[in-house]
C-alpha cells in the first residue's frame, strides 16, 4: 500500500503565508484564494513538510514551479526576498481616496493601509510608478483592461489563469507594476497596451478602427474607454 501523505498543518502553512505577506512573490498575485503552498523540494523526494523549502505561490506560478519551469534558485530567492517592512505596532485603518473622475481607481475607493502609534507613513519603493497615483493606476488599469479583454475571448469552459499579465509583465520588465522604476512607465505601458491588442477582440475592434484603451493623458483628465457592448462576432 502506499505510502499516505500528510496535509501541511496550519500553523506551518499559516507561518509561511505570513512569510510573504499572503502574496505570490513571483508575480505578486494577492488574490489569497489562488495562493497555496508549494514544496521547493517535491514531497516525494523529502517525504516531509519542511518550511525552510517551502514557499506559497499563486496557482500559475505554482502550476509552472510543478512543471519545472521556475527552477528551484529562483524559487528560494523569492521566499528569502526582501520583506515587506511594517513598522511596530502598526495596525491597519480605512483611508478614502478620492478619484478625480479616474486617478488610481476611476472612481472614489476606500483602501486598508498600515498606520503606527507614531504616525510614521508606510516605506514605499523611492524613484517608482508609486510616486505619481496616475502613474501606477494607468498601469494597473491597462492590466485590468487586458483581463476584461482576455475573458471575452475565453471558449466555454476555459478558465483564466490567475495573474497571468502580471507575471508576464515581470518578465519582460523585470519589474512587478507598483516597483516599475519612474523612466520605465512608458516602455511598461506599451508593453500592456501591445498585449491588449494581441487579444482576439482588441485585434478585431482594432481593425474596425475601434479604439481599444484610453491613453494616459485621457486617462489622466478626461475619463475612461468603458468596455465595448458588443461580443467578439458581433
Amino acid at each position: 500500500m502506499p505510502e499516505r501523505r500528510t496535509g501541511v498543518p496550519k500553523p506551518m502553512a499559516k507561518r509561511l503565508y505570513q512569510e510573504v505577506q499572503s502574496r505570490c512573490p513571483l508575480c505578486d498575485e494577492d488574490n489569497v484564494t489562488k495562493l497555496t503552498v508549494h514544496h521547493i523540494v517535491p514531497y516525494a523526494e523529502s517525504k516531509e513538510h519542511d518550511p525552510a523549502h517551502m514557499v506559497v505561490l499563486c496557482a500559475n506560478c505554482h502550476a509552472r514551479a510543478t512543471a519545472g519551469e521556475i527552477d528551484r534558485d529562483k524559487l528560494y530567492k523569492a521566499k528569502h526576498g526582501p520583506p515587506i517592512y511594517k513598522f511596530p505596532g502598526a495596525e491597519t485603518m480605512n483611508q478614502h481616496v478620492v478619484g478625480n473622475g479616474n486617478v488610481v481607481a476611476g472612481r472614489d475607493v476606500t483602501i486598508r493601509v498600515q498606520a503606527s502609534s507614531k504616525h510614521r507613513a508606510m516605506p514605499r519603493p523611492a524613484g517608482t510608478v508609486c510616486d505619481d497615483p496616475r502613474k501606477v493606476g494607468y498601469l494597473q488599469y491597462l492590466a485590468d483592461r487586458y483581463n476584461q479583454f482576455r475573458k471575452c475571448d475565453l471558449q466555454n469552459g476555459e478558465k483564466m489563469r490567475g495573474g497571468f499579465i502580471h507575471g508576464a509583465y515581470k518578465r519582460h520588465m523585470k519589474y512587478a507594476i507598483r516597483t516599475t522604476p519612474m523612466e520605465h512607465f512608458e516602455e511598461g505601458a506599451v508593453f500592456l497596451q501591445g498585449r491588449i491588442l494581441r487579444t482576439k477582440l482588441g485585434r478585431i475592434l482594432n481593425a474596425r478602427g475601434q479604439r481599444v484603451f484610453s491613453s494616459f493623458d485621457e486617462f489622466d483628465g478626461h475619463g475612461d474607454l468603458s468596455m465595448p457592448e458588443e461580443g467578439v462576432n458581433a
